[in-house]
């Protein structure tokens, strides 16, 4: 019988793959054919053949510091939800608290980069047991009931399915998350009885 004791797990959003349109939405700044569009230095561009090109190649670099202060205001529309609640989850993780921090094995999760991040914060991580990494992670079931509400009230439009998956996300209360989340023990224990296989979760 295998021996083990239940943390506190929290899971958290580390990093995020997305697109130059959707970064630049994400994030809250100019898109990447504008004026300041650069995401990686302070080059404004100029206005050439009937585009914005980027001619500089020693425009002092942006960094982590900048874009929270959004010291540079010909770069930033608004805002960012990043600044305000994603930091939030670093902040927490730096903390001292005690906590096991959960990922899947998605390829950006195991790169040496993120893993020596977590490693130079000695953040300790939830070693896998199972290679159905949904068994294991409450956001995996909370994506199923959006999958599943959306289907009884489907979009015909791209902005008619962003409307409904605001929606859909407004009405999850903290409780039903919480009761996810506290489904941990049960997950974890089922996984463990079933030696790593598909589990009812």
């Amino acid at each position: 019988m295998a021996s083990y004791s239940l943390k506190r797990l929290i899971e958290y959003p580390f990093s995020f793959v997305c697109d130059a349109p959707a970064r630049a939405f994400l994030k809250c700044i100019k898109t990447h054919n504008g004026y300041s569009c650069c995401e990686r230095c302070l080059e404004p561009g100029e206005y050439f053949n009937g585009r914005v090109v980027l001619t500089g190649i020693s425009a002092p670099k942006r960094n982590n510091r900048s874009f929270r202060m959004q010291l540079d205001e010909e770069h930033h529309i608004e805002i960012s939800p990043l600044k305000n609640h994603f930091y939030h989850s670093e902040e927490y993780l730096t903390s001292g608290q005690d906590f096991i921090f959960q990922q899947d094995s998605e390829v950006r999760h195991t790169s040496k980069q993120s893993l020596k991040w977590l490693d130079d914060y000695s953040i300790p991580l939830l070693e896998w047991v199972s290679s159905s990494s949904s068994d294991l992670s409450p956001i995996e079931t909370l994506r199923y009931e959006m999958k599943k509400m959306l289907r009884k009230h489907p979009a015909r439009t791209i902005s008619e399915l962003k409307q409904k998956l605001q929606e859909i996300w407004d009405s999850f209360t903290p409780k039903f998350c919480q009761d996810l989340i506290d489904t941990m023990p049960q997950r974890i224990s089922a996984v463990i009885k079933n030696k790593g296989d598909v589990t009812q979760w």
